[in-house]
């Protein structure tokens, strides 16, 4: 079957004709904008000690986004750069609304450890303090919808990172992840195997995949 091909879902009668009819925006936040306290807020939380890979802030707007690499070849630190506040594509909402759009689809806004695209989720509960707070995301939704645009929060529900509350494989939360011990309260929501590795999207070992 088609890679992408949606294979399970729940028929609506009634659907959204914005979406079937219109385009949307997609936007990556750490590479769209910058807004004039960028540096501290970002610094602020790269700068915060963490277990295994480090973070580092990139002050040049057009320098390509690498992974700086270790001796042995592995990934040494993950790169920031932009860091676009919710208030900083908010500023932007009326020239995204005279091109047509009716859809804004900010790339993972969620708490994530490490990787820029966030998909790595660290907490679905928390917006990631880098973007700003969730009063400036609860304001960037009520400025887009009197423009008339929906804000669809792009996000991946079958996977999470390794370095996350739920699976704390590095020890950077509180509480027990499913990977520190088969007493916690996450560790049905993985598939482990007999020999303690687990099943990953992709391959990628920081990328633990969900029941």
């Amino acid at each position: 079957m088609p890679s992408f091909q949606i294979t399970v879902y729940k028929h609506r009668e009634v659907r959204p004709e914005w979406y079937e009819r219109g385009m949307v925006y997609q936007i990556f936040p750490d590479r769209y904008a910058r807004d004039e306290n960028w540096r501290e807020r970002t610094l602020a939380e790269v700068e915060k000690p963490r277990n295994r890979i480090q973070r580092r802030m990139v002050e040049d707007w057009n320098e390509p986004p690498v992974y700086e690499r270790a001796e042995d070849g592995s990934i040494k630190t993950w790169d920031f750069l932009r860091a676009a506040r919710s208030r900083a594509i908010q500023n932007d909402l009326p020239r995204i609304a005279e091109l047509g759009l009716y859809g804004h689809l900010p790339q993972p806004h969620f708490l994530k450890p490490r990787v820029t695209h966030r998909y790595d989720t660290a907490d679905y509960t928390k917006i990631d303090p880098i973007l700003g707070t969730e009063q400036d995301f609860t304001e960037l939704c009520e400025a887009a919808e009197k423009l008339g645009i929906s804000i669809i929060l792009d996000g991946v529900f079958n996977h999470t990172g390794d370095d996350s509350i739920y699976f704390n494989r590095y020890g950077n939360y509180p509480g027990v992840g499913a990977w520190q011990s088969e007493d916690s309260p996450w560790r049905d929501a993985f598939y482990f195997h007999e020999d303690g590795s687990y099943d990953c999207w992709w391959g990628g070992g920081q990328y633990a995949r969900h029941q």
